[in-house]
């Protein structure tokens, strides 16, 4: 008897600390609803001590973490959520970039992925992994990654896919086709009707250099280009053995 009853309060304080995890959970939501960040964060913390097994909460916490700027505690937090079973592929992703940022590029690879096999493809996506085959000094993957974000992007386009593209290709010493994609981002950067950016996207953009800093570079490439041309022998077609024209008139 002595057992069943301690079962039961043991039960009946599970129970009683879930329901106040959940009033500190929709707090949070509200709280996050009128921008009110700090305080939502506070409620979350507060649901997830009383209800540690709560990805949704861990989640969310995550998130608004990664909107303060403590990388550190926003990767924690997404990681207890995706091992507790949050499973939603945009999770994936949020935490890959947050470990790109912090140089963890393996484990940052092997979340873009699990995103990718859970069928969440997006242009920004393939760029993230763009990014970090740049970074593991692999141009040749990198250059197919930033490829199909341009092309994933169409009829809109991806101006920074553009300059990557550009970057991938002056590593792997194609310097003509740098040339051109670094002039596509340069012509799309400088048009005054800009696609409008998400806060990702915007940031990453953030980390490429000024139009001016590009177009010197660009002419430099294409000096470049042109001394090649200059010193390159013309290639002799072998046609086999010459006749030679008889000087005699008959």
């Amino acid at each position: 008897m002595t057992a069943r009853l301690v079962i039961l309060l043991l039960l009946l304080i599970t129970l009683s600390g879930c329901r106040s995890a959940s009033r500190h959970y929709q707090r949070a939501l509200e709280y996050e609803s009128q921008e009110l960040y700090e305080e939502a964060i506070h409620e979350l913390y507060q649901a997830v001590k009383l209800q540690p097994h709560f990805p949704e909460a861990h989640y969310r916490l995550g998130n608004l973490l990664t909107f303060r700027g403590d990388p550190t505690q926003a990767i924690n937090e997404l990681r207890l959520a995706i091992s507790q079973g949050f499973n939603e592929p945009v999770a994936f992703q949020q935490l890959g970039e947050l470990l790109y940022d912090g140089e963890l590029y393996d484990e940052a690879m092997q979340n873009f992925q699990e995103a990718l096999d859970r069928g969440y493809d997006n242009p920004l996506l393939r760029y993230e992994i763009g990014l970090i085959w740049m970074a593991k000094n692999n141009p040749l993957a990198a250059a197919r990654e930033f490829s199909h974000a341009i092309e994933m992007s169409k009829p809109a386009e991806f101006a920074e896919a553009h300059y990557k593209l550009g970057e991938a290709y002056e590593r792997l010493q194609k310097l003509p086709e740098a040339v051109e994609q670094y002039q596509a981002y340069v012509t799309l950067v400088g048009k005054a009707d800009q696609p409008e950016m998400d806060e990702q996207q915007a940031k990453l953009a953030q980390q490429l250099p000024e139009l001016e800093v590009v177009q010197k570079h660009i002419q430099r490439l294409k000096d470049i280009i042109n001394q090649k041309q200059l010193v390159e022998p013309i290639e002799q077609k072998d046609d086999g053995p010459q006749k030679v024209p008889s000087t005699s008139f008959r």
